[in-house]
C-alpha cells in the first residue's frame, strides 16, 4: 500500500477509497501488514500514531511515555515511565517499557497482563507483527564467545516462556 504525507494530511488507498487523516508535523508515514504509521513531531516531541486501514485510529504513544489507547468509549490515556517499543499483534497491545517489561492491553485499554524478558536480558525492541518476537540484550556474561549480545526470542505463550531463536542482525 502506497502511503502519502504532507506535514498535516496523510492519504491512501484502502479498497477502492481514499482514506484521509489530518495530523499536524508528520515526519514520516508508512503501512506495514496491518496498520498506517505515522511519526509526527510537536514542541513536545515524537509521537508515533497506528491506524488502521480504514482510517481507525488504534493508538498512539509519544517519548514523554504517554500512551492513548483510542477505544470506544474515548481516548484513554496511561503514563508510563519510558515505552521503548510497541507492537500490535492480534487484539492486544503490547507495549515495552524501560527494557524491563511488556505491559499488555486490550483495545479497551484494559492492561491484562505483564511480561518480564528472560532471565539475564533486556527488552530492545519489537520484530514480527504475526506473533510476539523481540530482540533483546544480554547482560555480557550471556554474550557468546565473539560478544555478541543481541539475541532473537519467540514468547510461547502456552508456557508464558521465552525461546531463543538466534542472533539478531
Amino acid at each position: 500500500m502506497q502511503v502519502e504525507y504532507t506535514n498535516s494530511l496523510v492519504t491512501w488507498i484502502y479498497e477502492g477509497k481514499k482514506i484521509e487523516c489530518n495530523i499536524d508535523g508528520v515526519e514520516y508515514a508508512y503501512a506495514n501488514s496491518k496498520f498506517v504509521c505515522v511519526d509526527s513531531y510537536t514542541d513536545s516531541g515524537f509521537i508515533h500514531h497506528y491506524i488502521t486501514f480504514e482510517g481507525k485510529n488504534v493508538c498512539k504513544y509519544d517519548d514523554a511515555g504517554n500512551l492513548t489507547i483510542l477505544t470506544q468509549a474515548g481516548e484513554q490515556k496511561q503514563s508510563i515511565d519510558k515505552i521503548d517499543d510497541i507492537a500490535i499483534i492480534g487484539e492486544k497491545i503490547y507495549v515495552m517499557e524501560n527494557g524491563i517489561h511488556i505491559q499488555t492491553y486490550d483495545f479497551e485499554a484494559k492492561n491484562v497482563g505483564q511480561i518480564e524478558p528472560p532471565n539475564g536480558y533486556a527488552f530492545y525492541r519489537f520484530l514480527g507483527e504475526e506473533k510476539l518476537e523481540v530482540v533483546c540484550q544480554a547482560n555480557p556474561e550471556y554474550a557468546d564467545s565473539y560478544g555478541r549480545v543481541d539475541f532473537v526470542f519467540e514468547y510461547d505463550f502456552s508456557h508464558s516462556s521465552w525461546t531463543k531463536k538466534g542472533l539478531a542482525y
